[in-house]
């Protein structure tokens, strides 16, 4: 499940239940609505709902969603292309369907090229950023990996097609995205290297509407990273946080307001794990861990914040 706050304090939780996204909506004075609405309609299944909201009390869900009806006389049930899709809420009403927001099914070769884990983050302008890990099969059989990327530009009332921000031939896991006031928008996520893993990034200018490409974020590329997080100020200064095997939990700042671009490595104790990390227009920011200490006889699991004011 997921949930998300309007700045009334109406809230709308979405979930995942017998293969559709669900919401229900909760008003600050007349309480929970009697029924849920149906928001997907997948031949197959969905996964993973989350929510956002804007300042305008505009809530944006995206989900993974299994596109391609079962073929009972194929294996696997047949073809099938996962991909992202979003519904918005305004004014009291639903958007009148789902919208898909990756590639069709027929852009891919392989029968079960698809979408992975996702991330989506907005302002509170209501501009709506989505990226995700996409697999695609190219002509000579071999696999790609890249991480997909969507946009919805609260100027225009649109969202853009889906565009590629960076592929590879090894896995790239896991990406999150994080943006300012102004749209600007800083994706991250970690890359099988050919000696161990990296954290990467990429800036979107909001200008240009263009993707940079991609940058070491880590110290070296070539050690094991993993569960790599960003969050982003209303200015743009940006932090990235990252587990490092050896190191531990790793963090970084990127001061957009001083102009001097990325900080130092801090590396932060406890080496904490299964990062969560959020940060505020104004720039305060909570990063979220936990660790695992193991004997004999007990273990003992404790969870760690670290705060930055501004």
């Amino acid at each position: 499940p997921s949930v998300a706050a309007d700045s009334s304090g109406n809230a709308m939780a979405v979930w995942q239940h017998e293969g559709e996204v669900w919401a229900r909506r909760y008003d600050v004075t007349l309480g929970w609505e009697v029924s849920p609405t149906q928001l997907s309609n997948s031949p197959r299944g969905v996964f993973t709902p989350k929510i956002v909201v804007d300042g305008n009390d505009v809530f944006t869900v995206v989900w993974i969603e299994d596109s391609d009806p079962i073929n009972s006389g194929l294996p696997g049930g047949g073809p099938n292309h996962a991909s992202p899709y979003a519904r918005r809420y305004a004014s009291g009403s639903w958007q009148t369907s789902s919208q898909r927001i990756g590639w069709p099914g027929s852009d891919f070769l392989g029968q079960f090229d698809g979408a992975g884990r996702f991330w989506v983050d907005n302002n509170a302008a209501g501009d709506v950023f989505v990226v995700w890990e996409q697999g695609r099969t190219l002509a000579d059989n071999s696999h790609e990996y890249s991480v997909g990327t969507a946009r919805f530009d609260a100027g225009a009332g649109t969202w853009s097609g889906p565009a590629t921000i960076t592929a590879h031939t090894g896995y790239l896991s896991w990406p999150q995205v994080a943006l300012d006031n102004s749209g600007n928008a800083l994706a991250v996520w970690y890359k099988d290297e050919s000696a161990g893993s990296s954290a990467r990034g990429s800036w979107f200018n909001t200008s240009t509407g263009t993707w940079s490409a991609p940058e070491l974020l880590d110290q070296t590329g070539t050690g094991d990273v993993s569960g790599i997080v960003v969050a982003m100020d209303g200015n743009g200064n940006a932090e990235v946080a990252w587990y490092e095997t050896g190191k531990g939990m790793i963090e970084r700042r990127y001061n957009a307001t001083a102009g001097t671009g990325w900080g130092t490595f801090n590396q932060r104790t406890p080496g904490s794990n299964h990062l969560v990390l959020d940060m505020s227009d104004s720039g305060y920011a909570v990063l979220l861990g936990d660790t695992m200490s193991y004997s004999t006889t007990t273990w003992t699991r404790a969870a760690w914040a670290w705060v930055f004011t501004p």
